[in-house]
């Protein structure tokens, strides 16, 4: 290869790299930490008799991407870590799955939107094979564990 081609080569050769680096939109770090942090709130399933319960998030920065685990008051989700976390177009989207009290498989799919300092999810999964939907508002806890009001 003549010299004078060379650093054009380079150059092509690294443009095309760029461009074929990875089909998936990398979210910048401003973008994430506003999610960081613990979230509690109440969870409800629709169409169900179940009582109302406290369930807890809690997300943080690993590198450039969120990973968080998923506690409620009943101790069946016992800091389940969560699946396919990530923000896109303003909501943070995660699955999380786990064996219930009754031996059967549980998984979630939240959708949530944070308004100021709390988050609105809805979710829709299955429990042994049943589908269901739901809500969960949850706000910000701070450092002493006080949900800001």
């Amino acid at each position: 290869m003549p010299r004078f081609l060379k650093p054009i080569f380079f150059l092509f050769t690294l443009l095309l790299l760029a461009a074929c680096g990875g089909s998936q939109k990398l979210v910048d770090q401003k973008t994430l930490e506003p999610w960081v942090g613990t979230w509690r709130g109440q969870g409800v399933r629709d169409n169900r008799i179940d009582p109302l319960q406290q369930w807890t998030l809690t997300l943080a920065l690993k590198g450039n991407q969120l990973a968080g685990k998923m506690s409620d008051e009943l101790g069946e989700m016992r800091n389940v870590e969560l699946r396919d976390v990530r923000v896109a177009e303003g909501e943070l989207h995660f699955k999380l799955s786990y064996e219930s009290s009754r031996g059967l498989h549980v998984l979630y799919r939240h959708r949530a939107r944070m308004q100021g300092d709390k988050l609105l999810s809805l979710f829709e999964g299955n429990e042994g094979g049943k589908s269901f939907a739901g809500k969960w508002e949850a706000k910000r806890v701070y450092e002493d564990n006080a949900v800001k009001k």
